[in-house]
């Protein structure tokens, strides 16, 4: 197992700063929790009938979101947009009034990032975060098109609602570490959708066939309760540099249609229950990929030499069913800092020349039939600060060479079948499990 996993990529959109609306008001206090009798005014049935116009739903559930986000408009809210003037600017302000009540704005957020201001247009629904590190809120274009919506940490609860969908020009969706629950929503996947990052929430459901509109540049799905297959319609998004699907419940094959997406750099698949062969074309259909992880799966193949051609930091193959042997050509991805092998059936000897790999700082190969000696040239990944070599059948003798490993912090060489003694110049590793 990856003792760390994920390449510098992050989520980076760009930012049109000279069309935000800043606000230097408090955030607004939580909107009272609307009547419950149905309003009788003219506003609400002039609302109601945009709604059902807009979005094809009725307001009959008094305590449903899309009831509660009428209600407010027609009562509190003093923006007033008539729908009959600017219907594409009063669906995004029902839609987000809708999303509001949906994520539990009015029960669960911790800062309300002036949500429900009655006076502001949607574009000012925002405030900085106290972290610095991003917005809280809308971040808008120009007011009425909103550009994109970020929370982080912010505890939204509930689902997302399909009225998203009125947000054509949204680009991205940015809402991890929250308690989202529910399907992910296909009306979110409009032409302009690049950026969408869902991590560390409940998702359910299986992941929307709409992804592939073929306009996505990141996908960030990893840690929910996600199932199903992975969409081959992926493959549309031929611009896609990073997708991350790890620890959840996704089944079958990797598509053959994910080695139509040349551009990418991060592909995250480990932690399901994915099966069959692993492509044995993919590092000449992905030469731009830094980090490739599959861990945890059940997926069969070999390493083809081809590898060597990737600018890869970080490779986890462990826990799956790969054969054969570890290919010369991997020793020479120099940018390597993450190598994780273990538990699987790779047989035969190790590559002989590791001194390319000095940036190395985890490398597990564990749990698989190695025999021979350890390299001498293995020594020279000083930066190692994890080796694990268990439950091989390494045999030989320890190089007292490796007590250049001056970084070291665990290695486990047991159940192997090395002779002799320990090294004078490694016994100082209190970390050493022999």
């Amino acid at each position: 197992v990856l003792v760390a996993v994920g390449v510098s990529l992050g989520v980076v959109i760009p930012r049109q700063r000279s069309a935000v609306l800043s606000t230097t008001e408090s955030p607004s206090a939580t909107p009272s929790e609307a009547p419950s009798q149905a309003p009788t005014t003219t506003s609400f049935s002039v609302i109601a009938q945009a709604v059902e116009s807009v979005f094809g739903t009725t307001l009959d559930d008094t305590t449903s979101p899309q009831y509660k986000a009428a209600q407010w408009m027609a009562e509190e809210d003093q923006l007033i947009v008539d729908p009959s003037n600017d219907l594409s600017r009063f669906a995004q302000r029902y839609a987000m009034v809708v999303f509001y009540y949906a994520t539990g704005g009015d029960t669960s957020w911790i800062r309300q990032a002036n949500f429900l201001s009655p006076t502001l247009d949607i574009c000012s629904w925002q405030e900085e975060n106290p972290t610095g590190n991003t917005t809280l809120g809308i971040y808008g274009i120009q007011c009425g098109n909103i550009f994109a919506i970020e929370f982080f940490r912010n505890n939204l609860t509930g689902t997302l609602p399909d009225e998203l969908g009125a947000l054509s020009s949204l680009n991205a969706l940015l809402l991890n570490w929250n308690s989202l629950s529910g399907p992910v929503p296909p009306t979110i996947f409009n032409d302009n959708l690049q950026y969408l990052s869902l991590p560390f929430n409940n998702f359910t459901g299986t992941i929307p066939t709409e992804v592939g509109s073929g306009a996505m540049l990141q996908i960030w799905f990893q840690e929910s309760s996600l199932s199903g297959t992975i969409p081959s319609e992926l493959g549309r998004n031929t611009e896609l540099q990073a997708l991350t699907l790890s620890y959840s419940m996704l089944t079958g094959t990797i598509p053959d249609t994910l080695l139509n997406l040349s551009e990418m750099v991060l592909l995250d698949i480990s932690f399901n229950k994915l099966s069959g062969l692993l492509p044995p074309t993919f590092p000449i259909r992905w030469p731009n990929m830094e980090q490739f992880t599959f861990g945890t799966n059940h997926l069969r193949g070999t390493l083809p030499d081809t590898i060597g051609n990737l600018p890869l930091r970080i490779l986890g193959a462990d826990n799956n069913s790969l054969t054969g042997t570890i290919p010369n050509s991997l020793l020479n991805i120099s940018n390597l800092t993450q190598l994780s092998l273990e538990a699987n059936h790779f047989t035969g000897s190790l590559p002989c020349d590791w001194s390319r790999l000095s940036l190395l700082e985890f490398l597990s190969l564990a749990n698989n039939k190695l025999a021979g000696s350890l390299p001498l040239s293995m020594a020279n990944l000083t930066s190692l600060s994890v080796t694990n070599l268990a439950n091989n059948s390494f045999s030989s003798t320890i190089p007292p060479d490796f007590g250049a490993w001056t970084n070291i912090e665990l290695i486990l060489f047991q159940e192997n079948s090395f002779t002799g003694t320990v090294p004078r110049t490694i016994r100082r590793w209190t970390s050493l499990s022999m």
